[in-house]
């Protein structure tokens, strides 16, 4: 792997915008299901989003301490997806499966990001490299745990 031309600041606001990204799209897959249905998934789905607000809380000494803000900022992707999801629950019904597709959708687009920052831009002497890869680990639980409800609800169609 080669060690990354990109300002360590600028990594360490991609990383918090994609934790931006998953506390935003969990948000709405919350809004998205039917009030007083599946609170099994309200409750897990606040867990996932807690998950990245930890995330950040754990990266922002390291914006602070260069001496910048933290952003609270998403990615555009990020946006468009969210609208997407707006979109395909207006002509669709937000059910279970259509929700936990959603989920499981922005929980690969997190775990590639972190995977290329892990692969392409964190080398192994940096000292934050530790921290991603437990967060990564984290991310990849919660990943398959979606992913296996999923799989299940698909089941149950």
């Amino acid at each position: 792997m080669q060690q990354s031309t990109r300002e360590p600041l600028d990594i360490l606001h991609d990383l918090v915008e994609i934790n931006n990204d998953r506390i935003e799209g969990y948000s709405k897959a919350i809004e998205l299901l039917p009030g007083g249905q599946h609170t099994d998934l309200r409750s897990i789905f606040e867990k996932y989003r807690d998950q990245s607000a930890d995330f950040k809380t754990e990266i922002a000494p390291l914006v602070l301490q260069i001496g910048q803000d933290l952003t609270d900022h998403t990615r555009l992707s990020g946006k468009i997806f969210r609208a997407w999801m707006s979109l395909k629950s207006t002509f669709s019904s937000a059910d279970r499966l259509n929700v936990l597709e959603l989920a499981e959708q922005g929980e690969e687009e997190f775990d590639k990001v972190y995977q290329n920052f892990l692969e392409n831009e964190i080398g192994e002497d940096n000292p934050i490299r530790e921290m991603l890869l437990r967060q990564s680990q984290e991310q990849k639980a919660a990943y398959d745990h979606i992913k296996i409800l999923h799989d299940n609800a698909k089941v149950n169609v």
